[in-house]
């Protein structure tokens, strides 16, 4: 027998081949890390004649600024302030959650 492929999706494994052992068929699952699909294009893949670079240079020049207002400039400048992380998916929390005190 071959080794199949799967993909969890809402709790459940989702075959990527028709199953066609028999029933009563023991098999092992490992969790693998799956390459990431690519995003974007690497530096060999850069154009740097001098059309592209035009192209470039118009288009980085349509990105509008980011504006803070008053109150999140200062907020932002002051990293006490900030609200803290969410923990990891599948972590615990801590005691001291929304519903209860810390002591």
């Amino acid at each position: 027998m071959n080794a199949i492929k799967a993909t969890v999706m809402q709790g459940r494994l989702e075959l990527e081949v028709p199953l066609d052992w028999p029933d009563g068929t023991e098999v092992l699952i490992e969790p693998t890390m799956a390459p990431l699909e690519k995003m974007g294009i690497d530096e060999s893949e850069w154009r740097d004649d001098p059309e592209s670079l035009a192209d470039w240079e118009a288009w980085i020049k349509t990105i509008e600024p980011f504006e803070l207002t008053p109150d999140e400039a200062k907020r932002f400048a002051d990293p006490s302030s900030a609200p803290a992380p969410c923990p990891p998916p599948g972590s615990s929390r801590s005691s001291a959650g929304p519903d209860r005190q810390s002591d």
